[in-house]
Order: C-alpha cells, then sequence, then structure tokens
C-alpha cells in the first residue's frame, strides 16, 4: 500500500512539473511575441472619412503621421493639430500632446472640431485595410476611419493637382506654424510673438507680427515660387511697432522659399534670405 502511494505521489510531482514547464514555455513564447513584433509603419497622410460611423464631407480634414519621429500634425475643423505618438505592439498607438491653433469659427465647425479632438486623444488601436485607416478607442469601438489618396492617380484621371502628397505638391510641406528665427540675418528674440501659420489647402496665411494679428493670402505659380498678397493686420497701438513693420514690409518682398528639415527660408527676387522660421511643434 505504502508503495502504491509513493508512486501515486511521485506521478502527481511528475504531472505538475510538466504542466508548469508547459505554462513556462506558453508565457515565454508570448512575451517573446509581444517583444518581437513589429508595430506598422503607417507613416503617410490620410484624409479623414467618417467618425463614429458617419461620413464626414470634408476632404480639408486629413491626418499626416510620421513614424520617424512619432509625431502628426493635420487640418481638423477649423484649427491645425499636433502632436506626438506612442506606439505599441501588437497595432496598439496613442496619440498624446495634442496642439492646435487658436482660429475662431462658426458654432457647427467648433462643436465638430472639440469631438474629433477628444476622439484622437481616446485611440487606443489602429487597422490598415488596403487604403483605408481604422482607429478604435480604448473599448475597441471604430471611431475614426481615413482614407489614402494617390495623388498621382488623381492626377491622370481629374487633370487637377492633389494637396495630400508631398513628392506631387512640395508647398503641402509649408502647411504649418513657423516661428521666425531672423530677419535679414539679425536673431529675433521668439518672445516677440512674430508667428506665421500657412494654410496651402487654402492659400491662405495668418499669424501674428508682433503687436498686431496679420493676416492675407499666398501664390505660388511654379516649385519653390511662394508670395504673400493682400497682406493685412489688426489695427491694436503697441509701444514699439518698427519690428512689426519691418517683417511687414519683408513678407511683401517674398518671392520664393527653401525648406530645409525643420527649418524654413523665405527669399526676394534676388534669392537673398529675408526671413528665417523653425517649424513650431
Amino acid at each position: 500500500m505504502k508503495n502504491l502511494n509513493l508512486i501515486l505521489i511521485i506521478g502527481i510531482l511528475f504531472a505538475s512539473a510538466c504542466s508548469n514547464k508547459n505554462i513556462s514555455k506558453t508565457e515565454n513564447e508570448l512575451t517573446m511575441s509581444q517583444e518581437t513584433e513589429e508595430v506598422r509603419d503607417i507613416s503617410s497622410i490620410w484624409i479623414l472619412e467618417s467618425v463614429n460611423g458617419s461620413t464626414i464631407d470634408a476632404e480639408n480634414v486629413f491626418l499626416e503621421i510620421n513614424m520617424t519621429d512619432l509625431s502628426f500634425n493635420g487640418k481638423s475643423f477649423c484649427n491645425n493639430i499636433f502632436g506626438k505618438m506612442e506606439p505599441e505592439y501588437k497595432s496598439k498607438i496613442k496619440f498624446k500632446n495634442i496642439g492646435m491653433t487658436m482660429m475662431s469659427c462658426n458654432e457647427d465647425l467648433m462643436a465638430m472640431e472639440i469631438e474629433y479632438n477628444g476622439i484622437l486623444r481616446r485611440i487606443s488601436t489602429y487597422k490598415i485595410k488596403k487604403d483605408l485607416l481604422y482607429l478604435y478607442d480604448y473599448n475597441g469601438k471604430l471611431v475614426l476611419n481615413y482614407r489614402y489618396v494617390d495623388t498621382k492617380k488623381e492626377i491622370e484621371e481629374v487633370g487637377e493637382i492633389g494637396v495630400y502628397n508631398h513628392e506631387k505638391t512640395p508647398l503641402l510641406k509649408l502647411y504649418d506654424i513657423w516661428g521666425l528665427k531672423q530677419m535679414l540675418g539679425q536673431e529675433v528674440e521668439m518672445s516677440k510673438n512674430l508667428i506665421l501659420e500657412m494654410n496651402t489647402k487654402e492659400m491662405t496665411f495668418s499669424g501674428f507680427a508682433s503687436c498686431n494679428r496679420m493676416f492675407g493670402s499666398l501664390e505660388s505659380s511654379a516649385e519653390n515660387q511662394l508670395s504673400f498678397t493682400n497682406i493685412g493686420a489688426t489695427r491694436k497701438l503697441c509701444s514699439e511697432m518698427s519690428i512689426e513693420n519691418e517683417y511687414l514690409e519683408n513678407l511683401r518682398k517674398v518671392k520664393s522659399y527653401q525648406l530645409k528639415g525643420l527649418k524654413l527660408f523665405l527669399l526676394d527676387q534676388d534669392e537673398n534670405v529675408l526671413l528665417e522660421y523653425i517649424k513650431i511643434d
């Protein structure tokens, strides 16, 4: 009887050891799978198609995702947006440090923008199917749907230049907020509030000229050509207006641009650098 009990105990211990070994192996394999699975590169420009299942007719609302530096920017329903991303394994991703410009629009657009930006903050997972990008919230609900547009194909079919492909439309690279760093080769204090925001979708610009808010139109007839026209400004009087007057005068002289990394150079007709900016995130 004692021998039988001993055999049973040994058998139970052996089975338990094998079971623990298999569990350990399964856990290790799962951990390795999670650690080695790569996050899919979704770097591109994605145009918003739907929000919470409702189709959106707003081709100017888009996200530009850059997985190299884990950043994003784009256009919301009213303002430009920008921020950082935090990718994880198995197509999990978070949009964080979300910022935006402060332009005011009508109540309907502002309501849609508030809803849209709130949804972005709750994104947890993404999936790609062909030319579509799906974003899901923490509960696994599909909340945002985007599509990729092949600009080259659109040009062939429609005969028009698209606005969402960097290679085909270089001006889109200027669709951002820029802080003035130098004017006529002289350093400018960032505290002077010399901000330029360009909307190359609508070919307009706005910003601050140190004291007053400025605005106007953009014109470009060839690659790297750029002019600021119909320049206007508010009429607030400040103690020091010389910097603002000089800044606006230099904007009127701009005929072309150069883009080098995060730096933007605006040049006159003789290709002299008038203004140097740095991209603001």
